[in-house]
């Protein structure tokens, strides 16, 4: 089969280049350095770069690779094996940098196959990053809504005072010595957490010794399930046959007796005795053959189920006892804050007893007294913006859960309850029990206002800003650079917020991806629908 030779060429290092033809010679290259006949590369290579130019080729392995080390190193350092590029570059060290004389030695099939996978890679390659450049020149994805002119109502704002969703005093369940109390004032707890341990001693003998009489109520039903015995039965046979023989042998004299009596040879009084014996033997033998078909029959079902019912008594007592162990551990009933002790360890408490105070702060709820003349306008279920001026810089969406339908004599308002929310920063809930909010009521007159979604919202401190996108085109894939532009906020509607701000109607905002964004970044994004 011909073959044919496709050299890749890589210019060796200067040094190297200066090596003497008797070096060079030493190396097996001649008098010449391989440049013709193969591909120029506009670097030098590294151990490695040589790892993936049999991967790209796609071809058998190369016959012979040669490597021209630099010429801080001798000629023995010179390297030459057969087999794969790679697997000859990874014998040197990574650190230094050689020229490369790869002779691949192929078929003339092998030969156009390789040709024909660097025409493909030429042809295709430029499109490929072109297509990958267009793709980053288009911009970062996100999603973007219209900002909205609506008419709606102004804001009423009124003060209100934040309460916890749930607030409790836990106390003990039984009485007893506190052993260990876990927590401390401010602690937060998880649902189910232990907050302090009674002393256990006593009750733990009072279920050892329950448990010990529950197993023997269990075994003596189990006795009793089994039935008798065969030893039993077979001694109660024993004495029922013992009898019938006594039995017989009393019938058997009696009789005698009654003939002597007919010749004078015996006297009434031996006649006497000898039916007494006679029917006492009988009687015995009836007793025995009772005595044995009991034992066969086994034990009575009323008795089994006496058994069980004593099992299943002990068994309760026990499971009280183990109740009773567990409420010597008093633990959280919700996820929470501890606001007070009560107790400390070593102190005696009693059935009832407080031992913490606690309060929820996932979601809190909000009271406000709201007049009489804006009570009307509010629905149960409706959005409302709340500001903390302890967190100016959070965006706070309350839900009207309760309106109060009972006045406050003095002050003619109602109470409404809405609930938010809450969330932590640095451990530390946003909304604490006790803080003062304003509330921005939406029952003032009627006005436009420019509206755009929650989401869009951007805030930095003390801040509220969004991103408007400066868009190109008028449908389908839109891009264009963004802007930052600030805003203040004004009631809440559903998902939207009232803004005012450099802002126009029909203008895009950024509703996700805006917390990485800078300002002049180009963005892309879907039209909507219309």
């Amino acid at each position: 089969m011909r073959c044919g030779a496709i050299r890749l060429v890589a210019s060796p290092t200067p040094s190297a280049a200066g090596q003497s033809s008797e070096a060079r010679r030493s190396a097996g290259f001649g008098d010449r350095w391989p440049w013709t006949h193969g591909f120029m590369l506009d670097r030098q290579l590294r151990c490695h770069d040589s790892m993936h130019l049999t991967p790209l080729c796609g071809m058998p392995p190369p016959v012979r690779t040669s490597l021209v080390p630099s010429s801080h190193r001798s000629p023995s350092h010179f390297a030459t094996q057969r087999g794969v590029a790679g697997k000859c570059m990874r014998e040197l060290p990574p650190e230094s940098a050689y020229g490369l004389d790869c002779t691949l030695i192929f078929s003339d099939r092998s030969r156009r196959k390789f040709l024909w996978l660097i025409f493909v890679v030429a042809v295709f390659l430029p499109g490929t990053a072109k297509t990958r450049a267009t793709a980053q020149d288009s911009g970062a994805p996100v999603t973007a809504s219209k900002v909205q002119l609506r008419q709606s109502k102004s804001s009423y704002q009124l003060l209100g005072t934040v309460t916890p969703s749930r607030m409790t005093t836990i106390g003990c369940a039984l009485a007893g010595r506190v052993d260990i109390l876990h927590v401390k004032r401010g602690d937060h707890l998880a649902k189910g957490e232990d907050i302090a341990n009674l002393k256990t001693e006593v009750i733990k003998i009072e279920i050892a010794a329950a448990k010990a009489e529950h197993r023997l109520a269990q075994q003596q039903l189990a006795e009793l399930q089994a039935g008798s015995r065969s030893e039993d039965v077979e001694e109660a046979r024993a004495r029922m046959e013992a009898a019938a023989a006594i039995s017989r042998r009393s019938e058997s004299q009696m009789k005698r007796i009654k003939r002597l009596i007919a010749s004078n040879a015996a006297s009434a009084d031996e006649v006497d005795v000898a039916i007494a014996d006679a029917d006492s033997s009988e009687q015995l033998y009836r007793a025995a053959k009772v005595a044995y078909d009991r034992t066969v029959a086994g034990p009575r079902l009323e008795q089994i189920a006496q058994a069980q019912a004593s099992v299943d008594l002990q068994g309760e007592r026990v499971r009280l006892l183990e109740d009773r162990l567990q409420k010597h551990t008093v633990v959280a009933p919700f996820d929470g804050y501890v606001t007070a002790e009560h107790t400390e360890a070593g102190a005696w408490v009693v059935a009832g007893d407080p031992v913490i105070d606690m309060i929820e702060l996932d979601t809190v709820l909000v009271e406000v007294a709201v007049p009489v003349s804006q009570i009307i306008a509010l629905r149960q279920g409706q959005s409302i913006r709340v500001e903390c001026p302890e967190r100016p810089g959070e965006l706070l969406l309350a839900t009207l859960e309760r309106i109060v339908p009972s006045a406050d004599t003095r002050s003619r308002t109602f109470p409404i309850l809405l609930r938010i929310e809450n969330r932590t920063v640095d451990g530390i809930p946003i909304l604490m029990s006790g803080m003062v909010v304003r509330i921005d009521l939406p029952v003032g007159p009627e006005t436009q206002s420019l509206f755009v979604p929650t989401d869009s919202i951007v805030l930095d401190r003390t801040k509220h800003s969004v991103f408007v996108v400066d868009v190109d085109g008028q449908a389908g894939m839109l891009t264009g650079a963004v802007r930052r532009v600030p805003v203040e906020l004004g009631i809440a509607d559903g998902e939207l917020i009232a803004v005012t701000g450099d802002l126009q109607a029909g203008e895009w905002v950024v509703t996700r991806g805006n917390e990485r964004l800078a300002i002049g970044q180009s963005v892309s994004f879907a039209a909507e629908v219309e």
